[in-house]
């Protein structure tokens, strides 16, 4: 009984001290924010102290991995977009040339007039649309810079906001450590019973 009292407690106390160790490790990422001063040495959080860094870092890895210039371009060039696209430029194209063209050339035509203009459209309207887009891509998208832009937004988040990103991304990763520092402390307080008890 003396022996099992032993080795619960060696598990409990190695299981405590490994979860609040790694506690504290994850904590003192974010804390303090601002640099404080102890015995001489001057300590910050990890993520407030390298928070320019960071950003930017983050906005390449977006811009790389999940959303570039090319990702929206091919959202731009496709065919639902070419589609939606030429509908709006039906019913605008009708109305402006409608309220600019003389009643007495309407009626020329009869109800055949937004029908002549939609076959324009029509006929003409994805060649048009096609030229815009690229137009668009080359003069635009060159000056587009979404690293730039994420690392400014980043960078000029108050810093708890910026930790509850970081949080919110990472959160259950960082719980994952606390309970492997758990599991790692139970087993070095077995492992110590076990050296005490019948090695040494």
């Amino acid at each position: 009984m003396e022996l099992f009292i032993r080795l619960a407690t060696l598990i409990i106390i190695g299981g405590l001290i490994g979860y609040s160790t790694n506690k504290v490790a994850i904590r003192m990422l974010f804390r303090p924010l601002e640099p404080k001063r102890f015995l001489g040495f001057k300590f910050q959080g990890v993520l407030p102290k390298r928070k320019a860094t960071i950003s930017e870092t983050m906005g390449r890895a977006i811009e790389k991995a999940f959303v570039s210039k090319d990702d929206i371009a091919e959202q731009l060039l496709s065919v639902d977009f070419k589609h939606q696209f030429k509908a709006m430029l039906k019913d605008n194209l009708t109305e402006k040339i409608k309220s600019r063209v003389p009643i007495f050339f309407q009626s020329l035509l009869g109800d055949d007039f937004d029908q002549v203009i939609h076959r324009i459209i029509d006929s003409e309207g994805d060649a048009v649309i096609e030229s815009l887009i690229e137009e668009f891509k080359e003069k635009t998208f060159s000056q587009l810079d979404i690293a730039g832009i994420v690392t400014q937004k980043v960078q000029h988040m108050d810093i708890l906001a910026f930790e509850e990103l970081v949080l919110k991304i990472v959160k259950k990763e960082l719980r994952h450590i606390e309970l492997i520092g758990l599991l790692l402390g139970m087993l070095i307080g077995f492992i110590q019973f076990a050296l005490t008890t019948w090695v040494l």
